[in-house]
């Protein structure tokens, strides 16, 4: 969007304070502190006149200070002597390097896109020129953070360049030519790719299922896997990891399926919330060939699986027989192991104390902790029994004899 900006050097008290580097849509970086010098530097212009001692103060765009002393110098004049200076100013313009961003069509409007506060300073100092770059489409929060105006979508770019590259330009308000530029690529949620319930056609069964008798053969030698069997599972796709979007239920979502509104009226209790789905779903993208993507929760889009948190609710999974989309429902006050359990049954996994369909149980488990997630001791994370039935619906990308159910089933029906 800019033409690369090469460097401006910042000298100040007699150090160098930092410099901005140049920028191209590959390498975003922001001013790199360096470390201060211990002597005096004249550059970036003729020298001093001289030979006279001299008071002075002044300022330069983000860089204030005050000096006494004698000056010392080549130019237009020559001088003899010696220098002293020092001087009080704000900390170089530098901002987290986890830039430049990914992110994906249809991003909520109510998660932040970056924050963008640098360590050890104020948001104050921090501005997003509306008439710059790519700004127009952002918002700057009072807390440093950056929020799309309204979600992106990958079919229709809106950036400038129309590429899905966004340019988000910030201006430090003490230094109006030192700034960062933020490179926030836009990606495709490539519905081909998406994982689709199970048709008929694929196995053979009425529905979106799958039956003891069908996969009896091919369960894994672990007995505890068929255990947390329910009968259903996203599909795999040929390449890549199992793609599953997920949203969070706000007021602002199409409520008709629901009860009562969700308990997400205030943005905070949306980000912790939230905070709990993303450290959840993480575990299960360690633990097999899955990978979750935030979508907003709009009358326009949801995700495959939906979240619905509020303080009446019962702690489950409903599947619509028609889009076979797992709700999920969350009391707010529930702990992070519920979280694991109920995604747990979103993607297939049943209680093993039940039997479900001829694919056994073993009800003196229930209540006993060690087992898996699964059962109402609710242990904090997912255990190896858990994490071998996801490997065995969904594959694992570590290890070629697993490449998730769908494949094993094609070889044998």
């Amino acid at each position: 969007k800019h033409p690369p900006v090469y460097g401006r050097c910042l000298f100040l008290g007699g150090g160098v304070y930092g410099i901005l580097e140049p920028m191209n849509k590959k390498n975003r970086q922001s001013l790199t502190p360096l470390l201060a010098l211990g002597f005096a530097v004249s550059a970036c212009g003729g020298g001093g006149g001289g030979g006279s001692s001299s008071s002075s103060s002044g300022t330069q765009p983000g860089l204030t200070g005050n000096g006494n002393g004698n000056g010392n110098g080549n130019g237009n004049g020559n001088g003899n002597g010696n220098g002293n200076g020092n001087g009080n100013n704000p900390q170089p313009f530098v901002l987290p390097d986890d830039v430049p961003l990914q992110a994906y069509e249809n991003h909520p409007t109510n998660k932040a896109v970056h924050d963008v506060t640098p360590q050890g300073q104020s948001s104050a100092q921090i501005k997003l020129p509306a008439d710059t770059a790519d700004n127009n489409l952002f918002t700057l929060s009072d807390d440093g953070r950056i929020w799309w105006n309204a979600s992106p979508d990958f079919e229709g770019h809106a950036d400038s360049d129309g590429d899905g590259v966004y340019m988000i330009r910030l201006n430090h308000q003490h230094n109006e030519q030192g700034f960062t530029e933020i490179a926030v690529t836009v990606g495709d949620v490539d519905i081909e790719l998406a994982p689709e319930r199970w048709a008929a056609e694929t196995t053979e069964v009425e529905g979106f299922s799958f039956t003891y008798e069908q996969v009896k053969d091919i369960l894994p030698d672990n007995e505890f896997v068929q255990y947390l069997m329910r009968g259903i599972a996203f599909a795999v796709p040929s390449e890549g990891p199992v793609v599953i979007t997920w949203s969070l239920v706000t007021p602002d979502s199409d409520l008709t399926s629901y009860l009562r509104p969700p308990d997400t009226d205030t943005q905070a209790k949306i980000e912790t919330y939230r905070a709990n789905l993303n450290r959840a779903f993480k575990e299960f993208e360690d633990a097999a060939n899955l990978k979750f993507i935030e979508v907003a929760d709009t009358a326009e889009t949801v995700g495959h699986i939906r979240v619905h948190i509020h303080a009446t609710n019962p702690n489950r999974v409903g599947i619509s027989s028609d889009s076979f989309t797992p709700n999920i429902l969350i009391n707010s006050s529930s702990s992070y192991s519920v979280y694991l359990h109920e995604i747990g049954h979103a993607l297939g996994l049943h209680h093993p104390y039940l039997d479900r369909d001829g694919f056994g149980g073993r009800p003196e488990i229930e209540t006993q902790r060690g087992h898996s997630i699964m059962t109402q001791a609710l242990d904090p994370h997912l255990l190896p029994n858990d994490i071998a039935a996801l490997q065995w619906l969904y594959g694992d990308e570590n290890n070629d004899d697993l490449n998730g159910l769908q494949a094993a089933l094609a070889d044998v029906l």
